[in-house]
């Protein structure tokens, strides 16, 4: 299983924001990776606010998928992450294009996904839209966003998957 969290923040800079809407949701000290589109069979999608305080440890690796819409000075933002299952199991996220109000995300996200199982053969359950947004606020930057994570990886377990190249 897997919780699509949304969250949205201001910022002095699009980082800062970023930064931000990461603390919304619990994830500020984690390094993420992101993913394509692609739910495992077996997985469900529930939505929730923010993750447990402590369920992922300082530096934590977390693969991901998210939709994010950061804004230039003064502006608002929206992001929405649509996300359908099969009923035989397996599914798909797609994000929205960055967008200033949160109609134009959800549309923008819900249009890509029933793109991408259009005629492909499978049964779905009915798809399902998470969308964040926040209003500007003069002299800042605003950032929206949804993430769906999929565990965690320790940063020490890095070591061994990945033997991080010496120069001579």
């Amino acid at each position: 299983m897997t919780q699509c969290l949304s969250g949205s923040a201001h910022g002095a800079t699009k980082l800062a924001a970023f930064h931000a809407a990461l603390r919304a949701v619990g994830m500020a000290e984690a390094n993420l990776v992101r993913l394509s589109s692609v739910i495992p069979r077996g997985w469900n999608v529930t939505q929730s606010q923010q993750v447990p305080v402590g369920m992922f440890p300082p530096g934590a690796i977390i693969p991901a998928v998210y939709s994010i819409a950061v804004s230039d000075e003064g502006c608002s933002a929206a992001a929405s992450l649509a996300h359908v299952v099969s009923s035989s199991g397996g599914g798909y996220f797609a994000e929205s294009e960055p967008c200033t109000y949160p109609y134009e995300a959800e549309t923008s996200a819900m249009r890509s996904l029933l793109d991408m199982i259009e005629g492909d053969g499978r049964v779905y359950d009915e798809p399902k839209c998470v969308t964040a947004s926040i209003q500007s606020m003069p002299g800042r930057h605003a950032c929206a966003l949804v993430i769906a994570p999929f565990g965690w990886l320790s940063a020490n377990s890095l070591n061994e998957f990945v033997e991080v190249p010496r120069e001579p």
